[in-house]
């Protein structure tokens, strides 16, 4: 699972990730405060080094400030 810190847009950040139409694929499972939780469907601790791309390379994402980590569970 990965979590994903961002207090705004959101909305914007869980679209990229469950549209993603890559080798791995994100679910997004729930949303607590400023943390997003997604499930992977590869490698949880490289899929969270992709989504931190995946989000830079979109319009807003060179500007949005956000942390993507790796937790367990």
């Amino acid at each position: 699972m990965i979590v994903i810190d961002c207090a705004i847009n959101k909305d914007f950040v869980i679209d990229v990730l469950n549209n993603y139409d890559g080798e791995v694929k994100y679910n997004h499972v729930g949303t607590k405060g400023i943390k997003m939780s997604f499930e992977c469907s590869e490698d949880c601790a490289q899929s969270a080094v992709l989504a931190k791309s995946i989000i830079k390379n979109t319009e807003i994402g060179s500007v949005l400030y956000f942390s993507c980590k790796h937790v367990d569970g």
